[in-house]
């Protein structure tokens, strides 16, 4: 059965905000509304690691315990958050290049812009971006 709900490219600072409660955001709790009732989540398979270390982090400078993180885990497993390779590392290269951004923001972009997908983020510089580009940021 196909899912016909909208995609949203969910970055990490959006689930960094969902993490950390001196980082809540009001957008950031629309999109996981959003997530939670009528859009699927996709994301570039980068963002499995940079997920995993933010929350490294986090652990080592005792900003969260080891058994929140594997809270989080399960959340963000509950999530199912579909995850993409990408098509072509050349292209995210040349859109980090043009827009003056990572790459792995860059790949974040990318995957909006092949998927036709709106783009989650609060990065400012991954915001604007997108709107050059001609993406959509979900909810604004």
């Amino acid at each position: 059965m196909a899912d016909d709900r909208p995609l949203v490219v969910t970055d990490a600072s959006i689930v960094a905000a969902w993490s950390f409660p001196d980082e809540i955001d009001e957008y950031a709790e629309e999109i996981l509304e959003s997530i939670q009732t009528r859009c699927q989540p996709i994301a570039p398979i980068l963002w499995v690691y940079e997920i995993r270390n933010v929350l490294l982090g986090a652990v080592r400078k005792q900003r969260v315990t080891r058994a929140r993180v594997d809270e989080l885990f399960g959340f963000l497993a509950e999530l199912n958050v579909s995850l993409y390779a990408p098509d072509s590392p050349t292209n995210i290269f040349q859109l980090a290049e043009r827009h003056s951004l990572t790459y792995y923001d860059a790949a974040y972009l990318d995957l909006a812009i092949r998927e036709g997908a709106s783009l989650a983020t609060l990065d400012k510089a991954l915001r604007r971006a997108a709107g050059d580009a001609g993406v959509a940021l979900y909810g604004l």
